[in-house]
């Protein structure tokens, strides 16, 4: 399914499911795609490909996790929000992509095939936002970092 943005307001948490994907495309009548999630904590358990840039705004208090695939496509997820983007699994960048943080945190397990840009949020390596003493292998993750990256051991 294609769709041009998903949009979360509610506080029960949805999965978003299923044996296909969803690919996120606005087409012309936007600059790009978007997913928002204004309240609550939602998730997608279905693959995720980006046809183009995407916008990932998340509230504070809130969160959304990618429990699947995310494929980059060559694209930039944007994530914007205070609140907490969690990718697990395995992130596919496809023909290159980045994965630019500009508020909030994101954390996660799996492998990050991209670019990963800070500007004024927090990285967590790991399955939680709570830094463990595990410390990715060298070569796991490339990060470019236009900000603070703290760690805890």
């Amino acid at each position: 399914m294609t769709v041009k943005a998903v949009q979360f307001l509610n506080s029960n948490t949805y999965a978003v499911g299923g044996t296909g994907t969803i690919n996120l495309n606005a087409g012309t009548s936007a600059p790009q795609a978007a997913i928002d999630v204004i309240l609550g904590d939602h998730q997608f358990q279905t693959e995720v490909n980006l046809q183009m840039n995407t916008d990932v705004t998340i509230d504070a208090g809130h969160s959304l996790t990618f429990n699947n695939t995310l494929n980059l496509g060559g694209n930039t997820l944007t994530k914007l929000g205070d609140g907490d983007l969690t990718i697990r699994n395995t992130l596919v960048s496809g023909m290159g992509g980045t994965v630019n943080l500009q508020q909030g945190s994101i954390s996660g397990n799996g492998n990050v095939g991209s670019d990963v840009n800070n500007s004024e949020g927090t990285i967590s390596p790991g399955d939680s936002l709570q830094v463990s003493s595990q410390v990715p292998e060298p070569g796991t993750v490339f990060l470019i970092v236009i900000g603070t990256i703290l760690f805890s051991l």
